[in-house]
Order: C-alpha cells, then structure tokens, then sequence
C-alpha cells in the first residue's frame, strides 16, 4: 500500500513591507480607514527580480529544510497557487529545474 507523508512545510515572504502609513503617502488613505475596514496593517511587496516562481523556491527550500531531508528524498510537490490557473506546465518544469529534483512532478 502506498501512503504519502507531509514531513515538512515552508512558506516565504518578500522583505519589503508595505505599511498603511506608506500607502497614506501616495494615495488619499489612512492606516485608521484601512484598518477599520480589512484589519490590514501591512502587507508584502515583491522586490525586483523576484516572481512567483522564486517565491515558490524559497519557500520550498524552506520546506525541505524543515522536513530534514535532502531533495533527492522527494517523490512529490504539491502546490498551492492562487488562482489554480497559475500551475501550468512551464512553470512546473521551470520549478523543478530551479530546485534539481531527480524525480519530476
């Protein structure tokens, strides 16, 4: 019988934070109206250079590292993109160059 197993889980987020009292400076806004209204009171911004496919990397790398085990150890990657249309195949086989599995997805 085949099982599958969650050992590790990992989850990246760009370094730059985006305060309400930043978008007060370049929109007609205030933290007060922001957060009254969503709870928000920061959220992140992607630097240059990153996209959702290095996003994707880091957080994975972070996942093995959590999990203890070596990327050869891995049989399969689920993903979670949002929206779902966002999973095709070339961003797929761009992932798994990127992070060297030996086995594909």
């Amino acid at each position: 019988m085949n099982s599958a197993i969650i050992k590790g889980m990992g989850y990246y987020v760009p370094d730059n934070v985006v305060t309400n009292e930043d978008l007060s400076k370049i929109m007609e806004t205030t933290d007060e109206w922001i957060t009254e209204r969503t709870g928000i009171k920061e959220r992140r911004w992607i630097n240059n250079g990153e996209s959702t496919s290095s996003m994707a990397l880091e957080a994975s790398k972070n996942a093995i590292a959590d999990a203890g085990i070596d990327k050869s150890d891995i049989d399969f990657i689920v993903f979670a993109p949002w929206p779902w249309s966002h999973l095709t195949k070339r961003f797929r086989d761009r992932y798994n160059r990127c992070l060297r599995c030996e086995k594909p997805m």
